[in-house]
């Protein structure tokens, strides 16, 4: 790995660091000048098994230079130790590009009406994506709020760069791979994991209706000990109110720790339609049929499918007989 300040001496198949963001802006215009993407990805600190595969998302884009860019706030207290471990782990990982700039207060606010983004992290994120000279940016869909307030900002200022998200990395334990959730004690992580069971739950009766979900989810966590539930939403993808009729949906909740009091949140994209009537629809438009279904239809179709299962249990259990 190499101190790097100098574009010119950037080294290709080796992780460059870099403390200044007009450097980097310098690299991104050499190479963007031989029609190669520059792909931005934000990460926060500890590294974890998210941010690898953010920076490995960020890399399936063809020829790409991936720059990991570190945030840090003006009450960034990272020590250097969880820094050089950033770098090792991003080396791994094939990125060529690691940016660790020291926040400066802002003169100038980017602000989002979302609750829940911050002017800090929005505006810092504005500087990382201007400043670079980035053509592509990833983020995940773990800080969905951030995700959403990004593709805003990017629109409305018009600024020419393509957001690509990635779905939330999940541990084996159902949790996402966060910054705040490597930080739980071990009893503290095993009373969040109701939260991301609940919300599994409410999208797996997501065919049942808005009503059934939220019914689910809160039940599942007030039954769960050592959480309560702060806030449940469910909004469309865009986190606007959700439509009469809407067929996707983006269900949000946080729930606060009783041990330590801290909250976490976690969201999931829903299907708010039943999953086999759709298939159903799809068939009957391949046949070149009408694809609408009544509820009455649909009723004696499922009924006709109960039947046939019986019907094929029973042919099997005479065949193992």
């Amino acid at each position: 790995m190499s101190e790097n300040e100098n574009p010119n001496a950037f080294r290709p198949g080796e992780l460059n660091r870099y403390s200044s963001l007009t450097e980097v802006a310098k690299l991104s215009h050499a190479i963007r000048s031989t029609g190669r993407p520059v792909v931005l990805v934000p990460l926060g600190l500890p590294c974890h098994a998210g941010n690898i595969e953010a920076v490995r998302a960020a890399a399936s884009l063809p020829r790409a230079l991936v720059i990991a860019a570190l945030w840090r706030g003006l009450d960034d207290d990272s020590s250097d130790s969880a820094i050089e471990d950033a770098a090792q782990a991003l080396s791994r990982a094939g990125v060529e590009v690691l940016l660790s700039a020291p926040a400066r207060e802002p003169r100038t606010e980017v602000h989002s009406p979302l609750e829940g983004v911050g002017r800090s992290q929005l505006t810092a994120l504005a500087r990382l994506v201007l400043g670079s000279g980035c053509t592509d940016l990833v983020l995940g869909e773990r800080d969905y709020r951030l995700l959403i307030a990004a593709q805003a900002m990017i629109t409305d200022l018009a600024i020419p760069v393509t957001l690509h998200a990635i779905p939330v990395i999940r541990d084996r334990d159902g949790l996402p791979f966060s910054t705040t959730l490597m930080g739980l004690d071990p009893a503290e992580r095993e009373a969040a994991v109701a939260l991301s069971a609940a919300l599994t739950a409410g999208a797996f009766v997501a065919s049942e209706g808005a009503d059934a979900v939220l019914r689910t989810v809160e039940e599942t966590v007030e039954a769960a000990p050592g959480v309560e539930l702060c806030s449940l939403l469910l909004l469309d993808p865009m986190l606007g109110p959700l439509a009469e009729g809407a067929t996707e949906g983006r269900l949000l909740a946080e729930v606060e720790l009783s041990a330590s009091g801290e909250r976490v949140e976690d969201s999931v994209g829903i299907l708010l339609m039943d999953r086999e009537r759709e298939i159903a629809r799809t068939a009957l438009e391949a046949a070149g049929l009408d694809p609408e279904i009544s509820d009455e239809e649909w009723a004696e179709l499922r009924s006709l499918q109960g039947r046939v299962r019986a019907a094929k249990a029973e042919r099997e259990e005479r065949e193992g007989r």
